[in-house]
């Protein structure tokens, strides 16, 4: 079980694009979209289209976004200002969007005065040195945004495929949900946690009986995994996927907490 639900995230980084606000070209992801702009060289008015599915209302719900040259920030209609709070990097401005999204689908729009100099161009389109082209930086620039908070993510676990160095690829849908008390740790992407980048602590019951196992494994994908033992610092796996609790264990029901 979760000893607190941790803050999860979610990345939007498809998005539609409008050049008059009303019709939108179709959905695909933002690279493509920045690299389209740079070689039609376009200036004007520009509006960005990030959707999201929830299945169920989480109890929190936030974006974050880079504070860039947005017009307007508006979450299925409702104009919304990003504050000072930051999160993540003190470059990332968050807003609460809880009171404006609903079961279903949900859009993000924001509005931009799009334009780069000729000298953007010619760096990224003539036969200029590296030097040059690692000294460029753009006038209007897009990027990603991020929901956050205490929510899980859906997913069809049939679309997850193991592949290369322990990696896990997916070509499935996303859908925000409630966070569940217990999850199975051996695979946070699958369980709801896709996204998630930082700690979070676990806790289960154990009881042993003498002459039985005293050597905890935790295999897995982790940085580091910190061992508590009905409340005592049993060690932490850094180097080693194993630890032994034969000082601490004691007679009956334990205690085990690991923050992963």
């Amino acid at each position: 079980r979760f000893v607190s639900h941790p803050e999860n995230a979610m990345t939007l980084d498809y998005v539609s694009i409008s050049y008059d606000g009303v019709h939108y070209e179709k959905k695909e992801p933002l690279t493509a979209v920045k690299n389209r702009l740079y070689e039609m060289r376009y200036r004007g008015e520009l509006w960005l289209r990030y959707e999201f599915d929830i299945d169920e209302l989480p109890d929190t719900l936030c974006v974050a976004a880079e504070p860039l040259c947005y017009t307007g920030f508006f979450v299925n209609g409702t104009a919304v200002t990003l504050t000072d709070k930051p999160w993540f990097d003190k470059s990332f401005l968050s807003a609460d969007i809880r009171p404006y999204v609903k079961v279903g689908k949900n859009e993000i729009i924001l509005s931009v005065s799009y334009f780069q100099r000729d000298y953007v161009y010619y760096v990224l389109f003539g036969r200029v040195s590296e030097s040059l082209r690692n000294c460029l930086w753009f006038d209007t620039e897009l990027e990603n945004i991020y929901l956050f908070g205490d929510f899980a993510l859906k997913t069809d676990r049939s679309r997850f495929v193991y592949d290369v160095r322990n990696s896990v690829c997916y070509d499935g849908a996303f859908a925000v949900c409630r966070s569940r008390d217990e999850i199975c740790p051996h695979d946070l992407v699958t369980e709801g946690y896709p996204f998630f980048s930082g700690s979070v602590t676990l806790s289960t019951e154990y009881t042993h009986v003498s002459g039985g196992p005293t050597r905890l494994t935790l295999d897995g994908r982790y940085a580091t995994a910190r061992v508590r033992l009905n409340g005592t610092d049993a060690g932490e796996l850094l180097f080693s996927q194993s630890l032994d609790l034969s000082g601490l264990l004691r007679e009956g029901k334990n205690e085990l907490t690991i923050t992963i």
